[in-house]
């Protein structure tokens, strides 16, 4: 079983600084540990050994790797069909119209665990109300959920896993909270009385939708994600 409680990462920017510049603007399948600095190579060195040396058991007890599994499972195959939904062209405003409602309930399901009651759609002709500021609430339910409080006693592998997770599910609820409330006050979500916006707006809003999904999906790069599309027979060798 993997020790996630040691982990040592060449994505740690404290660690390895001079890699970062070496993978700018690489697919990840292409990052190389080629180029790193003697200065971090002795960095990395001096923290594996701390970590093989260390007393046994360490951390905080968490189970990392369910938490990062229960992220992952929420998340891969709703993103995925957002981008399906938003993979769309056509001419017939009312066709728009529906893959746009599909679209927007789709982004429901996945902020549904974190709407509040107590939340109040601003009118959207109103002036001076931005939508992070109403939907806000939503925002931080969702960002924080999966990682509330934690224990003292991490581990510094551990204190970079909280981080990576909590990053991630900022990212991840800032987009589909975002994309969800633009949706809410252009009136395409039925659990809100609001009216309808113009088929040019519903046209544009589609593609901002589908340039915020595919950037998030892109900046998350999960390897879930990486299959045939599409995909390969049973008889199919891998």
């Amino acid at each position: 079983m993997l020790d996630l409680t040691g982990l040592i990462s060449l994505y740690d920017i404290a660690l390895a600084p001079s890699l970062v510049a070496k993978r700018a603007g690489l697919e990840r399948s292409d990052h190389r540990v080629l180029g790193i600095s003697s200065e971090d190579i002795s960095r990395m060195m001096r923290r594996l050994t701390e970590v093989i040396s260390r007393p046994d058991p360490v951390g905080s007890g968490i189970d990392w790797k369910t938490l990062i599994h229960v992220i992952v499972n929420r998340y891969a195959d709703r993103l995925e069909l957002m981008q399906h939904l938003l993979d769309f062209t056509s001419s017939d405003s009312r066709e728009l119209l529906q893959r746009a409602k599909l679209a927007q309930a789709q982004l429901r399901v996945m902020l549904t665990p974190y709407l509040l009651h107590s939340i109040v759609v601003p009118d959207p002709g109103s002036s001076g109300v931005e939508t992070s500021q109403w939907a806000y609430p939503i925002f931080r339910q969702c960002a924080t959920t999966h990682t509330p409080e934690m224990m003292s006693s991490m581990t510094s592998s551990e204190h970079l896993l909280l981080k990576a997770i909590q990053e991630t599910t900022r990212e991840i609820c800032r987009v589909t909270t975002k994309m969800w409330a633009e949706g809410v006050v252009r009136g395409l979500d039925t659990l809100f009385k609001v009216e309808l916006d113009r088929d040019p707006e519903i046209a544009r809003l589609m593609d901002d939708w589908r340039e915020d999904t595919q950037k998030l999906m892109s900046w998350l790069d999960w390897s879930v994600w990486f299959k045939c599309r599409p995909a390969c027979g049973p008889e199919v060798g891998s």
